[in-house]
This record gives C-alpha cells, structure tokens and sequence, in this order.
C-alpha cells in the first residue's frame, strides 16, 4: 500500500530484496503488488500488507481505513513502517499495544496517541497476533528477515540475511537513549554485583538509600519500568551474552538466577520470542 507520502525507493528496494531471495531459494516465489498499480478490493488475498515508511506521519484516509480493514478480517498480517505506522494507529488498533516507529516520531507519537505503549528501541515490533510495526527507515531490510523466516524458516532466514547485510540480525535500533545497556546500565551495574538471591525489590533499595516504596516510584519514575520487569531485561541481557560465550543452558539458568533449566527455557522464549536453540542457530552461527 502506498500514498504520495510514502518512500518512493521503498516499493523497488522490496522488489530488489525479494528477487534476491527468489535468487537464493529459486523454488519459492513471493509475488509483490503495488496498491497504486493493481488497486486493492475486497475479494483479494495476501499473506502480508506492507505500509511503507513515510517521510511524514499521516493518518490513514478513507480508502485506506478500508483496506486495513479488509485485510484484518482475512487474517492478513498488517506490516507499517516507520511513519506508516501512524496510518493503523489512527484505526485505534494499537492501543495498549507495544508499538515501534522511527525515534524521529517519539513526541508526536506519544502526543497524538497516549495509550499506545512505545517502545522505539526496538527494530520489530509484534504488536498483536497479524500487526507488526517496524522501526527506521532501514529497518524495512530487517524486516524482509522476518517474512523470509516465517515463509521459509529460519535456516533460509539466516542465508539471506548474511547475503545481503552480514551474520546476525538487528534487534534494536541504534539511538543512545533506548538502549537497554546504556538506559539501566546505573541499575544493571548494581544488580550485576549482588548474588541471584539477593536481586530483590528490597536489596536494591538499600544499595541507592530509599524504601522499597520510594524505590518503586523512582524506577517508574525516572526509568518507565517496575522492579520485576527491570529484572527480567537484566536476566535477559545477561543470559545473551553468556549464551554467545557458549554456556551451557544449565549453567546460563543458575548464573542468571532461576531453579531450573525448564523455567530459564520458558522465560528466555517469552522474552526473544525463539527457543534458545533457534537463537543460537539463527544469532550465533
């Protein structure tokens, strides 16, 4: 789907990426549409709708309400990048939704929709079951990545995306102020030097001075996070790292603070969405 604010390189860039996957894995064909050149209607089938990225953030008009529309009721999975995001917001389908853009769009993101959950760090976003909202202007070729892994698995995922930009995906879009490591990194620095028993709500608060209470209300304060979430991205953080350094599963569960290999299995797919052995396929080999 396309609109006089959209990309103009973006709808060739695509049509060059897909080529090449059809280059590598010849017997898998994707067929790319443009909206403008083949119009939309409601008896139409496809697996993905693209937004592409704009260079302004506008709402999503008549016409393309309905085929927003249109798509969702066939299970279509809606795909809007950068500026293209605003299009499905104005819809209301993201609210209370965690939702990326480009950095660029942060304030007037969080201005003209409050309830949406930002989270711009991010370069993919699965705001729900069929949306995805995707990060900068570049993060289109991440996203490529993601289609390719869920049409053709993650082996094929992993072949194309070395091809075109090197080993190993991009998670999060490179900007200072969302970075996780640099963000917390006061508070990692912190829970980094107490023993897995003692990352607790109340240890912490001791170590900066205040009530678990005060403790609390600074960390939704000043970091947008509660004590458990800040502790589950610490343990997520942590067992990256020690996954590339390949330990063991085992010896990663303990390191990281849980009983169990079966409990680290469960949270570290929770939190990257993969098996640990689909992570290490896909980042590390």
């Amino acid at each position: 789907m396309n609109s006089p604010s959209s990309m103009k390189s973006f709808y060739t860039s695509v049509l060059d990426l897909f080529d090449i996957s059809m280059m590598i894995t010849p017997e898998f064909k994707y067929h790319v549409t443009q909206e403008s050149k083949r119009p939309f209607n409601k008896t139409m089938k496809c697996d993905f709708l693209i937004i592409p990225p704009s260079f302004d953030a506008p709402k999503a008009t008549g016409k393309e309400r309905d085929i927003i529309t249109t798509c969702l009721k066939n299970k279509t999975t809606i795909i809007a990048c950068c500026g293209g995001v605003f299009k499905i917001a104005s819809l209301g389908i993201l609210d209370n939704k965690e939702v990326t853009t480009h950095w660029y769009f942060k304030e007037k993101l969080i201005s003209e929709y409050p309830s949406i959950i930002p989270s711009l760090n991010k370069a993919i976003v699965r705001s729900q079951e069929n949306i995805i909202t995707v990060g900068g202007v570049l993060n289109y070729v991440d996203l490529i990545v993601y289609m390719i892994r869920k049409t053709q698995g993650i082996k094929k995922g992993y072949i194309f995306n070395q091809f075109v930009q090197g080993p190993g995906i991009r998670e999060r879009q490179f900007w200072d102020e969302d970075l996780s490591e640099e963000k917390y990194s006061s508070l990692f620095k912190v829970l980094s030097k107490l023993n897995t028993m003692n990352q607790r709500l109340s240890v912490l608060s001791k170590e900066f001075g205040k009530s678990p209470r005060t403790m609390q209300r600074y960390l939704r304060d000043e970091y947008n996070i509660s004590f458990r979430e800040l502790l589950n991205l610490y343990r997520f953080c942590e067992s990256k790292k020690l996954l590339y350094r390949k330990y063991s599963v085992k010896e990663i569960a303990i390191k990281v603070g849980f009983e169990d290999e079966m409990s680290f299995r469960r949270f570290f797919k929770k939190q990257s969405g993969m098996t640990i052995s689909k992570y290490r396929e896909y980042l590390l080999s």
